[in-house]
């Protein structure tokens, strides 16, 4: 492949946008192939309950397009390995979350994993500071 490096900067709302239309157009040849499936014939979308437009409009909004901007915006701002950082807090942000909207009880592989992954921030983030001050 003859690939060329990108000589133009494009706008993270760009981006995400093409990201999202190639997801679409990726995943509706198979929506559409369930759709055709006998046990799924009697399915009307407009028999969603209230909750469940709820969570798809947050998944829709809050937890992918706003997601995929925010991301796409600290690329263009910040350095790579900071945005990289803020990667690695979700799954340490997700379990109180869990907890406090859902319910959900964390098991010991969750909170040990979660310990792992913090101490691992730390220490990477010790590092860089070092490096930083070491310039």
């Amino acid at each position: 492949f003859k690939i060329k490096p990108l000589t133009k900067n494009y706008s993270p709302t760009l981006i995400t946008s093409l990201s999202f239309y190639i997801g679409m157009i990726t995943v509706l040849p198979f929506a559409i192939f369930e759709k055709m499936q006998p046990q799924y014939a009697s399915f009307n979308i407009l028999n969603i309950p209230t909750e469940g437009v709820l969570g798809l409009l947050y998944m829709a909004l809050l937890s992918s397009i706003l997601a995929y901007l925010l991301y796409q915006w600290s690329l263009e701002y910040l350095t790579v390995t900071d945005t990289a950082f803020f990667g690695y807090l979700a799954p340490v942000f997700a379990l109180p979350f869990a907890y406090l909207l859902l319910g959900e009880i964390p098991n010991k592989f969750m909170i040990i994993a979660s310990i792992l992954i913090a101490i691992g921030i730390v220490i990477a983030e010790k590092e860089n500071i070092k490096n930083q001050n070491n310039l």
